[in-house]
């Protein structure tokens, strides 16, 4: 609630006549105790007598200057839970508060001032393709790309599109990064046969933790699956290809084999709602400049300005001639109270939809995604060889310091233990203290060539700098144990 208390600077009464009360000599009153906002702004009395000084005005913390005294009883100060904050002419005065929620559009009314709002958004599904192929498939002896018949899922054929005549492809149609899943399950009935299977960017470049190789025995299903993030151009083409052993005894490929490729652009939001009636005016002449100057009585549309695209961070400030000035400097916004960034009483800013906003150590208000933010990966495919019982390290992913938040930590690496009466021993740990994976695997094949894949996630809340850890060790001393292809990978979720 807005508290104005009225202090009279002199030893006499000083009659508010309007009001129909005096504030005694030397004496005050809280005037919010029996009048409202509009009866107290509307009071020429009280406003003669602040800007003569004679009457100080308190905000129930401080004594204010006559400047922000007039302010605060001619404005509302109190901005928590309403549709909009007004910023007036030379400047407002924003009383301390816990939020700042804002609905509806940006418009410019006739107070001398912008009323800025930002209009709820719905989050919408990121673009995903997935395809399946219901037939089984004999197993070629040389690379072969896997056909599907069935579009699962297409949900935004701007962004990715399964191939309608060649139906081995899904095509990428936006830059960006791309999580790309497959599901197969391969079936050997006599022999033993090794099975390979990889995925390709527009056939000829291999994603390498995409690859995999496995020694299938007579009578044996296995299951093939894959789990991989890749940066993708405009115009690639996702595609996936098995191959058998060339010897005798048949190989296949079960029916219902999935192929999933999913963007991690930032989540689109719905459509904003219709400008004003009425023609755009003629095009001005190309401006000039670091600056872009919003006047009283003039409103910006979409529809005859276009895109407005920002570079740096955005600083709203005030200047002597009645407008506000919106400079472009970074990818964040900081609210300045004349012309210095506010310090405090300002804690943060709800949007409702998928913006956040939170206070910088700074007291910025920065403005960013939170989905898929703070993207990082670390790999190591080198083959790393230990006998000890003792943990050795093989890949160490160290992050920035990282706002509070949920992350999601994935992992993948292919192992192997050449004894077949001993273990394999893996973890994932974070920070040397907190293990979120540890598995134990007795290999039943002490073949030179065999590894067996590892994958999995988790979710963790909390923050500043994370030390993740992949690492791994022999069950008995002296017995060789042995990992590759080892990824880390890290991104925030909420």
């Amino acid at each position: 609630m807005t508290i104005i208390i009225a202090k009279n600077n002199t030893s006499s009464a000083i009659p508010l006549d309007d009001l129909g009360i005096e504030i005694p000599g030397s004496g005050q009153r809280n005037l919010t105790d029996n009048f409202d906002k509009n009866e107290i702004s509307a009071s020429n009395d009280l406003d003669t007598q602040v800007s003569s000084g004679n009457i100080i005005i308190n905000d129930g913390t401080s004594d204010l200057s006559i400047t922000d005294g007039l302010r605060h009883i001619n404005f509302e100060t109190e901005y928590e839970d309403k549709n909009g904050v007004d910023v007036y002419n030379e400047g407002s005065y924003i009383g301390t508060t816990t939020k700042l929620n804002f609905n509806d559009a940006l418009v410019n009314d006739s107070t001398s001032g912008i009323n800025i709002t930002i209009p709820s958004q719905e989050v919408a599904t990121p673009a995903i393709v997935q395809v399946r192929r219901t037939t089984s498939l004999t197993l070629p002896t040389s690379w072969t790309d896997i056909t599907f018949d069935v579009t699962s899922v297409e949900n935004d054929d701007t962004i990715l599109e399964h191939d309608s005549s060649n139906t081995s492809r899904i095509n990428i149609l936006e830059s960006g990064f791309y999580e790309i899943e497959s599901n197969t399950t391969v079936r050997n009935t006599t022999n033993t046969k090794e099975v390979y299977y990889r995925i390709l960017v527009n056939n000829t470049v291999v994603i390498p933790s995409s690859v995999f190789t496995i020694d299938l025995y007579q009578d044996e299903t296995h299951e093939i699956s894959r789990s991989v993030i890749y940066e993708l151009e405009e115009n690639d083409f996702i595609t996936l290809q098995i191959y058998a052993e060339n010897n005798t005894g048949t190989s296949t490929l079960e029916s219902n084999a999935t192929l999933l490729v999913k963007s991690l652009k930032g989540i689109k939001g719905k459509d904003g709602i219709d400008g004003n009636d009425g023609d755009p005016g003629a095009t001005g002449p190309p401006g000039s400049g670091s600056t872009v100057n919003v006047y009283k009585d003039s409103i910006l549309e979409a529809s005859s300005v276009g895109n407005l695209n920002f570079t740096g961070n955005v600083n709203i400030t005030q200047d002597s001639t009645s407008s506000v000035n919106i400079e472009i400097l970074s990818a964040s916004i900081d609210i300045k109270k004349d012309g210095a960034t506010i310090s405090s009483g300002i804690e943060s800013i709800n949007f409702t939809g998928p913006v956040s906003v939170v206070e910088a150590t700074s007291k910025n208000v920065n403005v960013g995604m939170i989905f898929g933010s703070n993207f990082q990966q670390s790999s190591s495919d080198a083959v790393s060889t230990t006998t000890s019982t003792t943990y050795q390290q093989k890949l160490r992913m160290t992050t920035p310091s990282l706002s509070t938040g949920t992350y999601r930590i994935g992992w993948y690496y292919e192992a192997q233990h050449r004894e077949d009466r001993d273990d394999y021993m893996g973890r994932i740990q974070i920070n040397d203290t907190i293990t979120i994976m540890e598995h134990r695997i007795e290999f039943k094949d002490k073949g030179e060539f065999q590894f067996d894949p590892v994958s999995g996630f988790y979710y963790h809340t909390g923050s500043g700098i994370l030390n993740i850890d992949i690492d791994y060790a022999s069950s008995v001393n002296g017995k060789s144990t042995s990992i590759r292809r080892a990824r880390l990978e890290i991104w925030r979720v909420s």
